[in-house]
C-alpha cells in the first residue's frame, strides 16, 4: 500500500505585537535589541530560540547565571497572518565570583568554575570549581595546593527603582604551597606488561627543563584506573594498582617522586566455550563474532569483539 501525503503549508505568521514582561535591570531596547525578532517579521521555532538563547547569554554575561528568558506565542490573527509574541525576561541574583591567593584571567577562571557553563550554582558545581581549580595549580607545580570557597548573600538596590535585587558573592581562597618538581616515576611488581608498555600509558611525566613536569591527584588516579583496565582486559580480574606519593624525595625539598605498585594476582582464562539456544545461525557463525574462544584471557571487555584482533594481550 502507497500513502501520499500532501502538505499545504501556506503562507508563513508573520510577527505581530511583542510585548516585554522585564523583570531585570536593563532597559527594554536592549532586552529586545538581542531578541532579533520585528514586527512584521517572520516566525519561526529556531529564531526563537536563537532569540531567547542570545537575551540569556547577555543575562550570564552581566553575572546573572540563572537569568530566564522565555517567549509565549498569542492566539493566530488568520486575517493579518500574524501571531503575538510575550517574552518574559527575569534576571535572577547577580553572581559575582572572586579568587584570592592566584591569579587566572577572567576567561581561565570561567572555564575552571562550571557555574558560567551550567548557568546555576550549587554545591555540586562549586565543589568541582574548586577541584578544578586545584588541579590547575597542581599542573603548574603547586602539588600542595588548597582550595577553599565561601558563599554570601546579600540585598542590593536595583538600578530601575527602588526594588531590592539578590547578590551573591563567591570567594575562592588559594594556598598554593611551595613549587614542587615531579622528579620520578616508578612502576614495580609488573611481571605480565613490561615496564616500557605501562609507561606509554601515563599521562602524567617528570619535569626537565625547568618544567615542574605534569602531575595532579585526579591525573595519578586516572593513571592507576587505566593499568587496573588493562590488566582487567586481559584476565587479571583481580587486579590492583596502588600509587604513592613521596614528597621531598630523599631530603630534597620541592622533589616528588611517584610510585604505581603492581599487585597482578591470577590470569583468568577461557576454558570452553558453549552456544545454547540458537536456531537461526550456524555455530560457525555465531563464534565469528564472539571475542572470547578457548585459551584466551577472559575479559568482559572483550566479548563483544572478533577474534583475531588481540594476540595474547589486549591493549
Amino acid at each position: 500500500m502507497d500513502i501520499v501525503v500532501h502538505i499545504k503549508p501556506g503562507p508563513r505568521a508573520r510577527v505581530g505585537i511583542i510585548q516585554l514582561k522585564n523583570g531585570t535591570e536593563y532597559p527594554d531596547a536592549e532586552i529586545l535589541s538581542r531578541l532579533k525578532m520585528k514586527v512584521g517579521g517572520t516566525i519561526t521555532t529556531a529564531k526563537v530560540q536563537r532569540g531567547t538563547g542570545r537575551i540569556r547569554k547577555y543575562l550570564v554575561k552581566k553575572g546573572h547565571l540563572s537569568g530566564l528568558a522565555a517567549v509565549r506565542r498569542g492566539n493566530y490573527d488568520a486575517a493579518k497572518n500574524t501571531v503575538p509574541l510575550d517574552l518574559d525576561v527575569t534576571e535572577g541574583p547577580l553572581v559575582k565570583v572572586t579568587l584570592t591567593g592566584a591569579k587566572f584571567s577572567r576567561g581561565e577562571l570561567k572555564k575552571l568554575i562550571p557555574i558560567y557553563q551550567e548557568g546555576a550554582v550549587d554545591t555540586d558545581l562549586l565543589e568541582e570549581g574548586k577541584r578544578n581549580v586545584r588541579e590547575r595549580l597542581e599542573r603548574l607545580g603547586y602539588f600542595d595546593a588548597e582550595v577553599i570557597y565561601t558563599t554570601e548573600t546579600h540585598e542590593v538596590k536595583s538600578k530601575r527603582g527602588a526594588a531590592q535585587s539578590t547578590e551573591e558573592i563567591i570567594n575562592y581562597i588559594v594556598e598554593r604551597g611551595a613549587k614542587h618538581k615531579l622528579i620520578g616515576i616508578e612502576i614495580t611488581g609488573n611481571k605480565y606488561f613490561d615496564t616500557e608498555l605501562l609507561r606509554s600509558r601515563l599521562q602524567i611525566f617528570g619535569g626537565a627543563f625547568g618544567s615542574p613536569g605534569r602531575f595532579s591527584r585526579r591525573l595519578v588516579d586516572s593513571d592507576a584506573q587505566s593499568m587496573r583496565t588493562l590488566y582487567q582486559a586481559n584476565g587479571f580480574l583481580d587486579a590492583k594498582v596502588e600509587q604513592q606519593t613521596e614528597d621531598n624525595y630523599k631530603g630534597k625539598e620541592g622533589d616528588l617522586f611517584i610510585r604505581f605498585v603492581v599487585q597482578e594476582g591470577k590470569q583468568t582464562r577461557v576454558a570452553s566455550l558453549s552456544i545454547e539456544g540458537n536456531h537461526a545461525f550456524k555455530e560457525a557463525e555465531l563464534l565469528d563474532v564472539i571475542g572470547s574462544t578457548p585459551g584466551q584471557p577472559y575479559s568482559d571487555f572483550a566479548r563483544n569483539d572478533r577474534p583475531g584482533q588481540h594476540s595474547g594481550a589486549l591493549f
